[in-house]
């Protein structure tokens, strides 16, 4: 549309409706690649109207949604952000019937400049870039009551942990007093103590865990790793750092860019106590050295799974009590495995009799991509 035939409708709508600068010049900035609708409207407008018929003059009291966005994002960390608007609908519906009218297509919508005009503002005063695609903090500005919510782009975190303290389950309870923190009432969890330690580097609303294993509350555990996704953090960097909390020492923790794209594969190296329900004689060990190699195990569900032992050590402590040390690929079910509940083959079902898990204790876990050279592993069938 040549410029001659813009500023005729121009007049016709500034006559009509009345429109402030931004709101007019909105309206043509597109057809003329023009990058500011503000000084476009200026040159166009010839409406003297008290108030924009389209916004009720928002565009020009934006100054204190910019506000409210910088007392959001204060003490927030960040380098990019976005921003979304909220507006009444009655401001769209009158933008839609101007547009409508005078058939004018391609044009930004009023909430679309808005949250434009409002982004170029917040970054001119922060020096932080705009980013819709993928920024490290959301702006959402309601300019219907002047508020803004700030919502940062989650944080990954990974360490390790070593648990020295019987009684602690892994996953936070049903707790009403701490949240799993710990307390008189439920003693505490694994997530809790690391989502306390968490919080107090990162901030954030929340962390959800991804564990590389599990095991009992009563187990002990060395070096098990994890992973935790940090909801709305104000800190996007923790440093690495290691931290004792509750008798849990937490290690290496640190931030990565993501979370492992497929279940982390590894393998464990445990300690388990095993009682049987009647005397196992002088040489009733020798089987276990059969356990090492594949077991399936069934669940029931109906799936099936392989997985691999790869090294039995035991020893006798009684006449119907012995100690197992086991090498397993991650995943093997480990008082299935001695009961033989849906596990074949099992110490039980090898023994020829009754066995149960008592306690057993993590003494190595592993990713597989980090996995000891075979020469650090025991010998299959050796004794403990």
């Amino acid at each position: 549309m040549p410029l001659q035939d813009i500023a005729r409708v121009a007049d016709g709508i500034s006559a009509r409706y009345g429109l402030c600068d931004q709101c007019l010049g909105r309206l043509f900035a597109k057809k003329l690649r023009l990058s500011s609708n503000r000084r476009l409207g200026k040159r166009l407008n010839k409406s003297q109207a008290p108030r924009c018929y389209i916004c009720r003059g928002l565009f020009a009291s934006s100054g204190r949604l910019v506000d409210a966005m910088l007392k959001s994002a204060e003490g927030a960390s960040y380098s990019s952000f976005s921003v979304g608007v909220m507006v009444k609908p009655s401001i769209m519906d009158r933008d839609d019937e101007v547009r409508s009218k005078y058939k004018l297509r391609g044009v930004d919508g009023v909430k679309a400049d808005l949250a434009r005009e409002l982004a170029k503002a917040f970054a001119k005063k922060t020096g932080r870039r705009p980013d819709q695609v993928d920024s490290d903090i959301t702006l959402t500005v309601d300019s219907r009551d002047g508020t803004c919510e700030a919502r940062t782009r989650p944080v990954i975190v990974t360490g390790t942990y070593t648990k020295s303290r019987r009684g602690l389950p892994q996953r936070r309870p049903e707790c009403a007093e701490c949240g799993g923190a710990g307390c008189k009432a439920c003693g505490g969890s694994i997530e809790g103590l690391a989502s306390g330690l968490l919080h107090g580097r990162l901030g954030g609303t929340g962390a959800r865990f991804t564990w590389v294993g599990g095991e009992d509350a009563q187990s002990l555990v060395n070096g098990r790793p994890f992973y935790a996704r940090i909801q709305n953090p104000r800190r996007r960097k923790c440093g690495r750092f290691s931290a004792e909390a509750g008798g849990v020492v937490f290690e290496g923790v640190r931030t990565v860019p993501a979370l492992p794209p497929a279940p982390v594969r590894f393998e464990s190296e445990i300690i388990i106590t095993v009682t049987s329900d009647r005397d196992l004689g002088a040489g009733g060990l020798g089987g276990l050295r059969s356990l090492a190699g594949t077991v399936t195990i069934y669940e029931r569900s109906g799936r099936r799974a392989v997985r691999e032992v790869r090294s039995v050590r035991y020893r006798r402590l009684g006449d119907r009590e012995f100690r197992m040390r086991i090498v397993a690929e991650g995943g093997v079910p480990v008082k299935r495995l001695v009961n033989g509940d849906e596990v074949v083959p099992s110490v039980s079902s090898i023994l020829g009799c009754g066995c149960v898990a008592g306690r057993f204790d993590f003494v190595r876990v592993t990713p597989e991509r980090a996995r000891l050279p075979a020469r650090h592993s025991p010998a299959r069938g050796t004794r403990a």
